[in-house]
């Protein structure tokens, strides 16, 4: 199972590489500074939001967790 999480994340990031690379290289030629710092704080938001999605399928769960955030 954790196997299976951890591909799920890798592509995600992935996707999240490929996402950033076209807004900040495809949608930012020819435009004037500010719509070029717009898309780039678009794609940084993007990603940061990923992350916080990523990060935890990369994390093995196991039963004892659970248990230890009932009991405190």
């Amino acid at each position: 199972m954790h196997a299976q999480r951890k591909k799920l994340a890798l592509l995600a990031l992935g996707l999240s590489i490929a996402a950033f690379w076209i807004i900040t290289n495809l949608l930012t030629d020819g435009t004037d500074e500010a719509d070029k710092v717009a898309s780039v704080v678009a794609a940084l938001t993007a990603l940061i939001t990923l992350g916080i999605t990523v990060l935890p399928l990369l994390q093995p769960r196991t039963p004892d967790s659970h248990k230890s955030c009932r009991n405190s």
